[in-house]
């Protein structure tokens, strides 16, 4: 068993001092693409929550920019490949629930996030990306046409 050390390395039972470890490396830059995959996953997270259907457009729209602007000003990353991935699966569900809530049927909605996360993983496992959008974008517009049509939250 390993504790953590005064020293802030672990030791083990013994209490003999560890090595020092980094979980994760910190990437060297922050880029501008990465600011616009932040920026369009708090909007993202805020339409989800019961914002304007401008922030779920605009969180898909920054969903789509942001690679686009990493190749285009040559700043593609992996930690950046990784954090745009990473938001998109983190909204998925969110956005699933804010469809059902539009709909009416907000457990039915979540019912469906487990497959569709596991699609997600198993996509991006073989390389398999579409040119254009992905399955929270889809889930996204969905329930931003439900609700513009006068879906049932609220009503």
């Amino acid at each position: 068993m390993k504790y953590l050390a005064p020293s802030g390395g672990l030791t083990d039972a013994g209490m003999q001092p560890a090595v020092p470890f980094t979980i994760l490396p910190a990437p060297a830059t922050v880029t501008a693409a990465d600011l616009v995959t932040l920026t369009g996953y708090g909007l993202g997270l805020w339409w989800a929550l019961g914002g304007p259907s401008w922030a779920g457009i605009a969180s898909v729209v920054a969903d789509e920019v942001d690679g686009r602007l990493a190749r285009a000003s040559g700043a593609a990353t992996p930690h950046g490949s990784t954090l745009d991935w990473g938001a998109d699966v983190a909204l998925t569900p969110f956005a699933l629930y804010r469809l059902g809530v539009e709909t009416g049927h907000p457990t039915a909605a979540m019912m469906a996030a487990p497959p569709v996360l596991l699609a997600q993983a198993m996509l991006r496992s073989n390389d398999m990306r579409p040119p254009i959008g992905s399955a929270r974008a889809v889930v996204t517009l969905a329930a931003i046409a439900v609700h513009e049509l006068g879906g049932k939250r609220g009503r």
